[in-house]
């Protein structure tokens, strides 16, 4: 199967809550288009909606060095820091995000 339909799969599962299929698509994905940065997004958002915020946090950072301008990935990476209670590295992530759309 290729990346494209396993995409599809995996976030028509996403949309249906069946995060355990998604994530298996997205884990299978990655193995051959490791620097797919949205990817590595989604696998952040199935992280923190379970709460692994530190696991989240890796997927997030990862997005954002692929993809600097990524502002979403900023935002829901300054979310999970501020879960972990990371507060000083949280505030940096929302003020990046601020700089990339002040009007957001």
């Amino acid at each position: 199967m290729e990346n494209d339909e396993k995409l599809k799969l995996a976030i028509n599962a996403h949309k249906e809550k069946d995060y355990l299929t998604a994530q298996k698509f997205y884990e299978e994905i990655l193995k051959n288009d490791p620097k797919n940065y949205h990817v590595n997004f989604y696998l952040g958002n199935i992280k923190a909606h379970h709460g692994n915020f530190d696991e989240a946090k890796n997927f997030f950072e990862k997005a954002i060095l692929l993809n600097k301008n990524f502002i979403q990935a900023h935002l829901n990476l300054a979310n999970s820091l501020k879960e972990i209670k990371n507060f000083d590295k949280a505030e940096t992530a929302y003020f990046r995000a601020l700089k990339i759309d002040p009007n957001n």
